[in-house]
């Protein structure tokens, strides 16, 4: 266990240095530091921080999930922070987090061994969200852009559904070790799966049924991105590959690393203004 979790660590450690840069570039939160091309440690401190999520109404507003430290939350655009971890239980690792984009005061938590956790009150609580959770490892969690109730969380050969804002959820077994989630954000009943061995799979009802490809036998699939305009557009991020694209809903697949000098991918985000413009954390 301690080694699987020591990887999943390697694969989102330098997340938050990412996300944080990219979502200055993309204008949503205000910085000096963007101009004067410097770096700042905005914390918060005692922690790894494996995850970060924006408020989509209020940019300056973040959450950040530690490894061992919970939930911390910032109001000031990352400047300071406090704990937002009432409810969660001590030393949690939170491997993701999402935001109602209808309600921003909801958010939901993926964590390394205790399920899903749910906050209603822009964190200021949380309680388990884990009726039907059979395998409390989730190493991916999704929401439902357009109908924010409907929530994907994932983990090896098994994928949730609820379809009720995670007050309960079902299981579907399916031959994957799911390492990466991502929705269609046009056609929300599509959805993508990364793997550890190189292949994506594709659901277009709901994770009802699945066709998969493989993008690299030889690879480990770490994180996906989708094209908001041409949603037929995928990216994959490879541990140690690259990235990869598919421009016909995940059916083939190229690599598309000139100029990648670095092939140890951890994230990728796609500019939403500009969809040709793409980051890739290496």
């Amino acid at each position: 266990m301690k080694h699987h979790l020591s990887t999943q660590i390697k694969t989102k450690y330098l997340y938050w240095e990412f996300v944080v840069i990219v979502f200055l570039l993309l204008g949503l939160v205000d910085s000096p530091a963007v101009a004067e091309e410097t770096w700042r440690n905005f914390g918060p401190e005692g922690g790894e921080v494996h995850v970060l999520a924006v408020d989509p109404v209020n940019p300056t507003t973040l959450y950040a999930g530690l490894f061992y430290k919970g939930v911390y939350k910032s109001t000031d655009g990352g400047e300071t922070w406090a704990s937002a971890s009432s409810g969660l239980p001590d030393t949690l690792v939170i491997q993701g987090l999402v935001i109602d984009p209808s309600s921003p005061s909801t958010l939901y938590a993926a964590t390394f061994d205790s399920g899903i956790y749910k906050s209603t009150n822009a964190g200021a609580s949380w309680s388990a969200a884990n009726t039907g959770i059979t395998h409390m490892n989730i190493t991916s969690l999704a929401i439902d852009p357009v109908t924010s109730t409907t929530l994907y969380a994932a983990t090896s050969g098994v994928l949730f559904k609820s379809s009720d804002g995670g007050i309960s959820w079902s299981a579907s077994v399916i031959p994957y070790a799911i390492e990466a989630l991502i929705i269609d954000p046009v056609t929300t009943t599509t959805l993508y799966i990364g793997t550890s061995s190189g292949q994506v799979a594709k659901s277009t009802d709901g994770g009802g049924t699945w066709s998969d490809t493989y993008v690299d036998a030889g690879g480990h699939i770490t994180v996906l991105a989708v094209d908001p305009v041409a949603p037929n557009t995928i990216y994959a991020g490879f541990w140690y590959k690259g990235v990869y694209k598919s421009t016909d809903g995940g059916g083939t697949w190229s690599a598309v690393n000139t100029g990648l000098t670095d092939t140890h991918v951890h994230g990728l985000v796609i500019d939403p203004v500009t969809p040709t413009t793409i980051y890739a954390a290496t």
